[in-house]
């Protein structure tokens, strides 16, 4: 190649690759799983690894292939898929993949593809554990929501006030599930009535209004526990 503004004649450059299946394949068996053996604490060494895979076509592996390789590696991994359009329910879109966005967009400078990779690189390494914990612990909260109205999407995140316990060193891992008694399948539901289930606004806002009670409820219980495991917990 000729030389340019951009580089002298004979450096190596990056160029855009397709993402196809095989691509696919060959980052996930030769770098992912290495670098996850290579970065893993001795202590987890036996620990399941969970991969979230989304449901693009080319981002498919079969699951013969990733045991193959993980024997090899002498390393557990488990693949699963996130739930198909639905960005509440899965830890990347709901809360991850913003928060790397917003850091990467404070760094200044970025001219080209080269620029851009560091820039993703410096952002992921400025995410702290702690924010990765609140994000889980907003996503258990949307199942809890979810459960609460149904299975429909029109509820509002309660808050938790996760600033206020971390502060204090009582943030939990995770929260428990709310009214696990309302999904007991002892209780008997009626779904004779069609109209039954079907929600006015009054009765959405009397649910959010319930759910922010049932949350100060949880931050109560957390603070007089402090317990954060059991059979109550996800």
């Amino acid at each position: 190649q000729r030389r340019s503004v951009l580089h002298n004649r004979g450096d190596k450059v990056l160029i855009n690759v397709s993402m196809t299946k095989y691509v696919y394949e060959r980052i996930i068996l030769d770098k992912l799983l290495p670098d996850i053996k290579r970065r893993c604490p001795p202590e987890m060494r036996r620990a399941t690894i969970f991969i979230q895979q989304d449901n693009a076509s080319p981002h498919r592996i079969s699951k013969e292939k990733i045991d193959d390789r993980c024997r090899e590696l002498g390393i557990k991994v488990e693949l699963y898929y996130q739930p198909s359009q639905s960005p509440d329910c899965n830890i990347c879109d709901l809360s991850f993949f913003p928060s790397i966005q917003s850091r990467y967009f404070k760094i200044d400078n970025i001219k080209n593809i080269k620029d851009i990779i560091e820039g993703v690189k410096t952002a992921f390494r400025l995410y702290e554990v702690n924010i990765l914990n609140r994000a889980f612990l907003s996503l258990m909260m949307n199942y809890n929501c979810i459960l609460e109205f149904n299975g429909d999407n029109k509820y509002k995140t309660p808050h938790m006030k996760k600033q206020f316990l971390e502060n204090r060193g009582m943030l939990p891992d995770s929260i428990r599930v709310w009214g696990r008694d309302t999904f007991n399948d002892d209780n008997d539901v009626d779904d004779t009535d069609d109209d039954a289930d079907v929600n006015t606004d009054e009765d959405d806002d009397e649910i959010y209004n319930n759910m922010n009670i049932g949350m100060h409820d949880e931050v109560e219980w957390l603070i007089d526990e402090f317990v954060n495991d059991g059979d109550y917990f996800y």
